[in-house]
């Protein structure tokens, strides 16, 4: 209590408080509100479930009867503001420089959701489209932004998060930065991404649809086409038949439609919820079946489509003749390379060129995903440093990327807290790790089975050799290139996967910063190759 007394008399904390107060008094009540309910979803806490700024004053005041366990959330915000600002200082006498991160998202039950619940769509979710990490695409969670809105005020709560982290950094990351031009937005009731679309976009109507013959009618563009050789691919023999007589319905036309108790995803999860693994296989199968579509229907203009995500990976497609395979990619190509190529570079340039021109800080876009054409030269005019990742390359058609071709306005990398480390990548395809070792390390013979400390030093060595303004790579790969230091735990190390819910920001340092420091031959190491390099 002595302790509160003197730091809220104090002038450095009413300083701190008067400066941050917007935020701070509405997050320090809905720790409180998040804490007395045991829930964040604001919509069970009963009188303050819609946000009301009179009540957070009086929450606020000193005589309030829950004074006490909202000030220390004040008390709290000001100590970790005050670390991170002597950090920083520190730092930044040694001549370091720091990054920070701006997330694309927030949590759909937020304080910012709570706060101004205009400015968010929670009717669906953010996610991504499919890609070589996950199959089915990926599904976030938090809702979309209500960008229309967001404009009418020059984008004021963007804004605010960025000269927030301005007192805090010299440089920051836009998390996929690819969201400022489009996201794709999942449904509420869907649990596969391969029901998405991107918002904004411009959906495609019935007429402009028929002309390219695809020979399909209006009533089969977001039908499901289930026929036994789809079941086939999908179930495979094993549960083929118990597939078609459990759930399906036999049609007049040899094809078959879902049982209404599992036409959709949401009553096919409550069927099959904490399940065997049978059962949670044949889930997964129906959910599939549901999604072999042509078209997905715009959430808002009914009568609109978009062409179904990765359709061309789609079990449907295989059983495509020639000229309707060919006739689909047709449109599929225009509709997502050539159609929305302005309309996204006005969406970001409208939307980006204000924000960050509001610091002083250097701007790094994680750039990574289904990158629309029209993503480098918003990235080049807007000084935006791009994310060069080798096992990502964004290259047409090449396995890795070329390491020689990094240009100088990027940020280069082994790997990202979304992905797996070096090692673990090593270890999980033993093909293209033996292509990466033959044909980007150079060596003759079989591959090592694990990434000895010598191999991930020269993948490193590498790396820093590139032309890019910045290498910044994950702790976990700088310690691979020693015996000693390195975790044994190696498929503990990776921090998140964005398509597992149950694996994200789990990581933790495996040894303490003083044994770190202490190791002699690692830091000389690190120092050797970074000078080596030409970036000491």
């Amino acid at each position: 209590k002595k302790q509160k007394e003197e730091l809220f008399n104090s002038d450095e904390y009413k300083t701190f408080y008067e400066e941050n107060k917007e935020w701070l008094k509405p997050y320090a009540v809905f720790c409180f509100l998040r804490d007395k309910y045991h829930t964040s979803d604001y919509n069970l806490w009963e009188e303050d479930r819609v946000y009301n700024s009179k009540r957070i004053d009086q929450y606020c005041q000193p005589k309030h009867k829950n004074y006490e366990d909202i000030a220390i959330h004040f008390f709290t915000q000001y100590h970790l503001d005050k670390q991170l600002s002597d950090s920083v200082k520190y730092l930044h006498e040694k001549g370091i420089a720091i990054k920070g991160d701006i997330p694309i998202g927030v949590n759909k039950n937020s304080v910012d959701v709570w706060v101004q619940p205009e400015l968010f769509d929670c009717s669906g979710c953010a996610g991504a489209p499919p890609d070589y990490f996950a199959k089915t695409g990926q599904i976030w969670g938090f809702p979309i932004y209500n960008w229309n809105l967001m404009e009418k005020d020059n984008y004021a709560w963007w804004e605010k998060r960025f000269k927030k982290m301005a007192r805090h950094f010299d440089a920051y990351r836009i998390d996929h930065i690819l969201g400022f031009f489009r996201i794709f937005r999942i449904p509420s009731n869907v649990r596969l991404g391969l029901l998405g679309q991107f918002v904004p976009a411009l959906p495609m109507s019935e007429k402009e649809i028929e002309k390219y013959n695809l020979g399909i009618t209006k009533k089969e563009f977001c039908t499901p086409i289930i026929t036994d050789e789809i079941i086939e691919k999908i179930a495979g023999k094993e549960f083929s038949e118990l597939i078609k007589d459990d759930y399906l319905t036999s049609l007049k036309d040899g094809r078959y439609e879902l049982k209404k108790a599992y036409s959709t995803h949401e009553k096919i999860e409550s069927k099959f919820c904490g399940k065997t693994a049978k059962e949670k296989k044949i889930a997964e199968i129906l959910m599939l079946l549901t999604c072999q579509v042509y078209f997905v229907e715009d959430y808002k203009e009914k009568g609109k489509y978009h062409p179904r995500i990765a359709i061309e990976q789609s079990p449907l497609y295989e059983t495509l003749d020639n000229t309707k395979k060919k006739s689909i990619k047709e449109l599929y190509d225009y509709y997502y390379y050539l159609r929305h190529n302005e309309f996204w570079k006005a969406e970001a340039m409208k939307k980006l060129s204000s924000l960050i021109g509001s610091t002083e800080m250097m701007v790094c876009g994680e750039d990574l995903g289904m990158v629309p054409p029209c993503v480098p030269s918003v990235m080049e005019e807007l000084e935006i440093l791009s994310l060069e990742i080798q096992r990502m390359p964004k290259e047409l058609f090449v396995e890795y990327g070329s390491l020689k071709r990094v240009e100088y306005p990027t940020v280069c990398t082994t790997s990202t807290h979304d992905m797996s480390t070096m090692r673990q990548w090593w270890e999980e395809d033993k093909g293209s790790t033996q292509r990466y070792y033959s044909n980007e390390l150079k060596h003759f013979g079989p591959a090592p089975f694990y990434c000895e400390p010598w191999v991930c030093q020269q993948i490193i060595e590498n790396h820093l050799e590139t032309k890019a303004a910045w290498v910044i790579l994950p702790l976990q790969d700088w310690l691979s290139i020693s015996g000693e230091l390195r975790w044994e735990k190696t498929q503990s190390e990776r921090i998140n996967d964005p398509s597992n819910a149950d694996n994200y920001w789990r990581y933790r340092m495996h040894i303490t910063l003083e044994e770190l420091n202490k190791s002699k031959w690692f830091n000389l190491q690190i120092k050797s190759m970074i000078e080596g390099s030409g970036r000491g």
